[in-house]
């Protein structure tokens, strides 16, 4: 009676990794769209190879600011409308 209640377990236990591996990709997010986002970062002034923890949350957080606003600066850049040219 207690192997196969092991057993059912362990099957359990060895398909949770192949579920959530499902929700990640549900969401759309992507191996590839981490890395670009951690490129752009390191862009941004970010460096995630500094060992300094005191400073980690402030120095991600100010580079995300800064790609907010450079996303930000694209999208205005692309909808605002150029001024008609003179005739």
């Amino acid at each position: 009676m207690k192997a196969p209640k092991v057993g059912i377990l362990l099957a359990i236990a060895c398909a949770m990794p192949a579920l959530s591996i499902a929700q990640e990709n549900q969401n759309g997010v992507t191996r590839q769209k981490v890395r670009a986002e951690l490129i752009e970062l390191e862009k941004a002034g970010y460096d995630p190879h500094r060992v300094d923890d005191a400073t980690f949350p402030a120095d991600l957080q100010a580079a995300e600011a800064k790609v907010a606003a450079q996303h930000q600066q694209q999208v205005s850049s692309m909808t605002t409308p150029s001024p008609p040219t003179p005739r």
